[in-house]
This record gives C-alpha cells, structure tokens and sequence, in this order.
C-alpha cells in the first residue's frame, strides 16, 4: 500500500474482502460483459448510472478494472450520520418511502454499510469546499494507476433507467489532472442492469479535448450524460445485449 498522513491507497491483494465478494456472488450472479471500448487504462475514470443499491456492488465485485469509488461521506461517518443518510435521503427522498419502511431497513443496514463502503474503496464526496478532499485523494489514487468509478447522475429525485442530468464533479477532477501531469484522462462511460445481469463499457471520451473545442462544463456533461444513456438505448431497451 502506498500511504500518506491521512489516506492510504487501496492495495489490490484484498484476501478478505475477495472472500466476501465469493459470499455477495451467490446472490449476484456474474454479468455479461459488453466491452465496446477495447483494452480499458487502468488510470482512467469510468462513469456509470447508479441503479439504486445494487449498481455499486455489482461494479465492485464484477467490473474488470481495479479501481475505487466516489460514493455519500454520510455512509463512511458515525452510525447516527449512516442511519440518517439511508432513512432520510437514500429511502425516503430518493426512493418515495414511507418513514417507518425506511426506519426499518436502514436501522440494520447502517450497522454495517460502513465496512461495505471501506471493502469497496469509497471515496467520499462533499457537496462543500470539503470536496477538495475528495479531489486530493482522487488524485492520489491515479497516480498510482487506480481507476475511479464516479456515478453522476443527478439522484435527488430518484434512480431511474434514462438519466436526466449528470453532476460536474468528474470533470474538475480530470481537469486538475490534465493541469498536474499534461495528461487528458480516459473516461468511460458505462451502463449496468443487475436485473438483466449485463455491464456495458463504452468507448472513452475525453474531457480537455471537449473543453479545448469551446464547450463549456454543462455542455461537456451534457455529452456524458447522453453516451451514458446511449448505452441504454442501443443494448438494453431493445434487449441487443443477448446477441454479445
């Protein structure tokens, strides 16, 4: 592992957590991987839709990358803030439950999301000047040639199968590293369906090339937005993903 005062970079030799993944396998079974994008960096982002609770895991356990995530600092704090990110934002805003359906599921959950989160490598994101945390870590983390898994989508009003908008966080994050090392980071997009047990990779794009075009943050995510859901579009609706 490389280490630092305040963070420490995942090591990929992870006997214990590859032991839990052995346990999640049994009820998330291994997709098919459609790979449009070819051979994959290994120091790249890879943007992807959220699918509720499952999407992350399923990443986690099956995508063919090492990487870490960005994911809600709530879910890496005390068990108080744990519990009130799951019943407040996650269930009852994001997924329309009732408080005492979202009391009930996130009293558990919030016992062990913590040690979830630390298995999968979340990054925690801040929606204040604290996420020039997130951003200091990040780069750590592709300096040591980690890919970052980033879902963007704008969840305030829920997961849903097109998504409607993307946040801008992942490009401030490849623009610093452009800036720091002159490098213009792949970036993938991505689409996952658990329930039909398919991850798509699409090919990258880049976001200092788009930038260098004269486009601005809202139009470069714009961009991402849509090959994201394009991915949707041409291999899920039309159900093209069972002739790979």
């Amino acid at each position: 592992m490389t280490k630092n005062k305040d963070f420490v970079v995942p090591s990929r030799k992870q006997p214990f957590w590859k032991f839990v993944k052995k346990i999640f396998s049994i009820f998330l079974r291994k997709p098919k991987i459609i790979n449009l994008a070819g051979e994959i960096n290994n120091q790249a982002l890879y943007l992807s839709n959220h699918q509720a609770k499952t999407g992350p895991l399923y990443l986690d356990m099956y995508y063919p990358k090492f990487h870490c995530m960005w994911g809600a600092h709530e879910m890496l704090g005390t068990y108080k803030e744990r519990f009130k990110y799951l019943r407040d934002v996650f269930y009852m805003q994001k997924r329309g439950f009732s408080k005492a359906k979202a009391n009930s599921k996130s009293w558990f959950e919030a016992i062990f999301n913590k040690y979830l989160y630390k298995g999968m490598h979340v990054i925690g994101t801040y929606q204040d000047a604290r996420l020039k945390e997130t951003f200091k870590k990040s780069l750590k983390v592709l300096n040591n040639d980690i890919g970052i898994i980033i879902f963007p989508e704008d969840s305030s009003n829920g997961y849903f199968d097109v998504l409607t908008k993307f946040n801008q966080g992942f490009i401030s994050l490849a623009l610093m590293f452009y800036r720091k090392h002159g490098v213009d980071l792949p970036i993938y997009p991505n689409y996952v369906n658990t329930k039909k047990k398919v991850i798509i990779i699409g090919k990258p794009l880049f976001v200092n090339e788009l930038l260098s075009q004269g486009k601005s943050f809202e139009e470069v995510a714009e961009i991402f937005k849509n090959a994201v859901n394009d991915l949707y579009y041409n291999y899920i609706e039309n159900n093209q993903y069972k002739k790979y």
